[in-house]
């Protein structure tokens, strides 16, 4: 793909969700899907949520005008080439489910069952982890059980761990952002590296997917910046964790090297993290993973004296940065 189509991606998606998020933020306000303050927020007004409905309308209404432009995007990617047609229907779910839990709120049992069936969706159409590579022999495939159950863990670990993190203005944004850039510039080398026109294909589809995810990350954080106008929401944090599974399966279809899969594991290091020490941290104390809290690292940073959003956010932007750097060097140096 000509990388004029990246760039015209990236500027697309930027552009749509700037347009759309006031739009969001309006149909917020009507419909009283709004954030309002209590005893875990650090905001004192209401904020509307819903922007994920327009990082949603950035990422695929991107990802719809660069398919009509190159109709054969995402056709080599595997599933029959229909696996993009199967992870816009899972977004579609996970967006609507986020949707109503920010309207509505939502039972956490309800809410971890339609992730689950978000990601069979795409599962259905080929995103799935076959196999893995094994120190000292060559790539396994795995039998379908543990096909299935090792998706399903690994992107519901992704879901959750976007979701978690998304508790300061522009955190979870400005990392899905750093994080769709890395790993744009990492599938981009990948692609002009590899031989077979099947995992180009998947490399290709990663890159065209990440550049728009980051482009719209962009677009909305503009108004989710410190001090925030507008929150992602469920329907946004959900929507960016699907798509950080997505893009990392893609990635390692078929491919599962030792090296491969820490690659994703260091890119987003930092949510992957706070919501492995979340996980310890409630077994520990015995409480519900479930509940919410105020004891993940950015909260700990930011109830710290002469912290902010704003430098909370900026740290852990370039500690996201950098761990990308480590995992770019990695790619190119195996």
């Amino acid at each position: 793909m000509s990388y004029r189509l990246y760039i015209f991606a990236f500027i697309s998606s930027f552009l749509i969700t700037l347009i759309f998020t006031p739009l969001a933020g309006v149909a917020a306000l009507r419909f009283n899907a709004v954030d309002s303050p209590s005893g875990r927020k650090v905001h004192k007004n209401k904020i509307p949520l819903w922007g994920g409905l327009a990082v949603f309308a950035g990422i695929f209404g991107s990802i719809l005008l660069l398919k009509f432009i190159y109709p054969s995007f995402g056709i080599n990617a595997g599933g029959s080439g229909k696996l993009l047609e199967g992870i816009i229907a899972g977004a579609v779910f996970i967006t609507v489910l986020g949707v109503v839990d920010d309207l509505r709120g939502m039972n956490p049992v309800t809410k971890l069952f339609g992730q689950v069936i978000s990601i069979l969706i795409v599962m259905q159409y080929g995103l799935r982890i076959e196999g893995l590579g094994v120190p000292f022999a060559s790539y396994v495939s795995l039998p379908i059980f543990l096909i299935i159950f090792i998706t399903v863990m690994w992107m519901v670990f992704f879901v959750n761990s976007i979701n978690l993190i998304d508790g300061v203005d522009g955190l979870a944004t400005g990392i899905m952002a750093i994080t769709g850039f890395v790993f744009f510039i990492i599938t981009l080398y990948q692609t002009v590296q590899q031989g077979d026109p099947a995992v180009a294909g998947r490399f290709e589809l990663v890159a065209g997917i990440s550049v728009v995810v980051c482009g719209s990350c962009l677009g909305f954080l503009k108004f989710n910046f410190p001090p925030a106008k507008i929150f992602l929401g469920d329907s946004g944090s959900l929507l960016l964790g699907y798509m950080a599974g997505v893009i990392t399966v893609v990635g390692i279809m078929k491919t599962a090297a030792t090296v491969t899969l820490a690659v994703p594991l260091i890119i987003f290091g930092v949510p992957l993290w706070d919501a492995l020490y979340s996980l310890i941290r409630r077994l520990l104390q015995k409480k519900s993973f479930m509940e919410a809290d105020k004891d993940h690292l950015h909260h700990r940073l930011l109830y710290r004296p002469g912290w902010t959003a704003r430098k909370v956010s900026l740290r852990f932007y370039l500690i996201t940065l950098l761990l990308g750097l480590a995992a770019l060097v990695i790619t190119v140096i195996k």
